[in-house]
């Protein structure tokens, strides 16, 4: 609030008034920003001037005029959601430059927390969307509103370095700066899911194509290599029995001798009932290499397994990488691989293909953001994601910075300054008093100067 305009002096002036000129206290009025509701009020109040008394007969303002307007729900709603020039200073002290300055804190900080909040819904909402299912929308918006006016509360106490205050002002602005910065990185994955969601599928498919071929390589070196984990199981019991019947002498211990080589190759029944049959033929007699009496038979059966399953493979992993170039990748995961298909992906009712887990979005989303961020030779693909996650950026910081300045101004902690409030509250009783002197006195100096012209 500007100083108080020069009073004058008069006889009747009692110890501990305030006399105003009404014309200077109008003025004065008109001038301040934070009061000019009451000059909207004033205007939009109903007159009667009556020409033959000369008289102005104004009619009363209702008492809460000022009350109407800072406990409105509208007018609280807006100050949680794009706070005001005055909400970000005291009560005690402003100019028209000052709030111009809280102004631009204001909105930017505005600014930046609802430009996060657009991008925080979608992340938040397929975070959610396994648990939560059709509330995962609804949760999530009300999430990014909070988190919104949280930031904004932040940044308002961030101002306010106040006598005893620097404390909490410290606290307000390190909590908004960590806010910031949270929502900062989660902006251009955020709003990837909501622009790119396509692409974010069609990239996991891919992944997950090229991931498929990786293992069945994997398993065909086993293979080839005969280091699957059952066949070494197998060939290491073998290798064990037949150390032990090394060490059994068959003559001496005819029983145990027995009971080894029946645990190695099998009766010799069983053995003569295998003899000219095919390891397809044993394994259809017996429903299974499991099965197969003899674990040294077994370890037989499955190396000879091993190596035809490795062939076999060999030759569909030529064939995967030759379509894995010329073909979809959710195509070739459909036609090929099936299974990993169906547990991966959802195909909606407009024929739209996604990803079937909401965190598996939100974990593609963020991989792939941030793998190509660090690529140069990838980083254009982000687009629009890199343009919003960069104007977030920007307005964090400038955000920041106006809030840091404004909190260190003289101005800010003189609007805190408890002594100017008895000025303020006499002004504003004189100009309740003097309204209608001051209108009547307006009207008495234009007639003067329309008859003088």
């Amino acid at each position: 609030m500007q100083s108080p305009p020069p009073g004058g002096s008069s006889k009747n002036g009692q110890p501990g008034q305030l006399r105003v000129n009404p014309i200077q206290l109008l003025r004065w009025i008109k001038n301040q920003v934070e009061l000019d509701y009451i000059v909207k009020a004033a205007n939009e109040t109903p007159s009667l001037y009556q020409r033959s008394e000369n008289e102005l007969i104004v009619s009363p303002q209702q008492a809460d005029v000022v009350g109407r307007r800072v406990r409105s729900t509208q007018s609280r709603i807006r100050e949680f959601l794009w706070p005001s020039a005055q909400s970000m200073r005291g009560k005690c002290f402003g100019t028209k430059s000052f709030d111009d300055t809280c102004g631009k804190a204001a909105n930017t900080m505005a600014g930046s927390t609802a430009w996060d909040a657009v991008s925080t819904v979608p992340f938040v909402q397929f975070a959610l969307a396994d648990y939560l299912k059709v509330f995962a929308m609804p949760t999530a918006l009300g999430i990014s509103i909070g988190l919104m006016v949280l930031s904004n509360v932040a940044g308002k106490l961030g101002a306010n370095r106040a006598k005893g205050r620097e404390i909490t002002a410290t606290a307000g602005l390190t909590l908004f700066i960590l806010l910031s910065t949270v929502k900062t990185l989660l902006s251009g994955v955020g709003f990837d899911i909501l622009v790119n969601k396509v692409g974010i599928t069609r990239e996991y498919a891919k992944d997950l194509a090229k991931q498929q071929l990786v293992d069945r390589q994997n398993t065909l070196n086993q293979l080839q290599t005969l280091n699957n984990p059952k066949l070494r199981n197998f060939q290491s019991s073998c290798d064990a029995l037949k150390s032990q019947l090394q060490k059994t002498d068959k003559d001496l211990q005819p029983k145990a001798w027995e009971n080894i080589w029946v645990q190695a190759f099998g009766t010799f029944k069983q053995q003569e009932s295998m003899r000219g049959l095919t390891n397809a033929d044993i394994l259809q007699k017996y429903g299974g290499i499991n099965q197969v009496p003899g674990v040294c038979k077994r370890f037989e059966l499955q190396q000879a397994d091993d190596l035809a399953q490795a062939s076999l493979l060999q030759t569909r992993i030529s064939d995967w990488n030759i379509k894995i170039g010329t073909v979809p990748p959710l195509q070739f995961l459909k036609a090929e691989f099936p299974d990993v298909y169906k547990d991966e992906f959802i195909e909606t009712s407009t024929g739209a293909i996604e990803i079937r887990s909401g965190q598996t979005v939100v974990g593609q989303a963020f991989q792939q953001f941030f793998s190509k961020l660090a690529d140069p030779a990838r980083i254009l693909e982000l687009g629009v994601s890199l343009f919003w996650m960069s104007v977030s950026v920007i307005l964090s910081l400038l955000a920041t910075i106006l809030l840091w300045a404004l909190s260190r101004s003289k101005e800010m902690k003189m609007s805190y300054e408890t002594r100017l409030l008895p000025y303020t509250l006499q002004l504003l009783q004189a100009y309740q008093e003097n309204l209608p002197n001051a209108l009547i006195a307006s009207r008495q100096r234009r007639a003067s100067d329309s008859q003088n012209n």
